[in-house]
């Protein structure tokens, strides 16, 4: 896996240089942040709920926009037109769940970095 895929590296890069204590703290919060969001997003679809499941696609993509992570975040804005339009097929919520564990270990790797200017560029 490539993180460069999952992550917007040059958005970390500049983020960790403005604001390293406020950022990790960012990062080591979002599996928190975002598993309650994936079962409640599981439960919507499940109970056809298209307006929550929206709103919280929408939520998702907020959360992932604070860690730069694109791949994620452009998933969820796919996913919140499918829901406004009623049709959010099974699948997609696996590969959602899929995005978010990559981002997620992209997100860890990160982190692994020894220091803030040891950052990947």
């Amino acid at each position: 896996m490539r993180i460069e895929e999952f992550l917007d590296l040059e958005v970390l890069h500049e983020r960790m240089e403005l604001i390293p204590e406020a950022l990790i703290q960012i990062i080591l919060a979002f599996p928190k942040n975002t598993s309650p969001l994936s079962i409640l997003i599981a439960d919507a679809l499940r109970a056809g709920d298209m307006p929550r499941a929206e709103a919280l696609f929408h939520k998702l993509r907020g959360e992932s926009s604070l860690v730069g992570a694109t791949a994620l975040m452009q998933f969820c804005e796919y996913l919140e037109e499918q829901s406004h339009q009623g049709q959010i097929p099974e699948e997609d919520l696996a590969r959602l769940i899929g995005i978010t564990g990559k981002t997620e270990s992209a997100l860890t790797f990160f982190l692994g970095q020894s220091s803030p200017s040891e950052v990947p560029k």
